[in-house]
């Protein structure tokens, strides 16, 4: 995944959520790509990922562009977390571990494939 495809699928996640939302939403997202994507480099032990600092902009760039209260739903921000955490995995080119800071909790992790049969 791109840049421009982040892009296109935040803005689809914003237009899930507010499905009102206009055209001027894709472009306020690639306005704030710079920013989302900015880094200091390396990761360092004891310190935030670039994966996490992506995954905590991402989500904050979309609530910020969302209504007031659309993100009320608990199962909506686990869904809104788990999307973003793939998608930024998507970008970065591989499945992001989980986070020592975001994922602390648990319940944030992707469910393993059933083995039915």
């Amino acid at each position: 995944m791109n840049v421009d495809a982040l892009t296109t699928a935040l803005a689809a996640i914003v237009r899930r959520i507010d499905p009102d939302a206009g055209d001027e939403i894709e472009a306020a997202i690639a306005e704030a790509m710079p920013r989302l994507l900015e880094s200091d480099g390396e990761d360092e032990p004891g310190s935030l990922s670039r994966a996490d600092l992506y995954r905590i902009r991402a989500v904050k760039l979309i609530a910020r562009l969302s209504p007031p209260g659309a993100l009320a739903s608990p199962a909506l921000r686990r869904a809104l977390r788990l999307e973003i955490r793939a998608r930024i995995g998507e970008l970065l080119g591989a499945p992001l571990p989980a986070s020592a800071y975001l994922d602390r909790r648990g319940g944030d992790e992707p469910e393993p494939p059933s083995s039915a049969g």
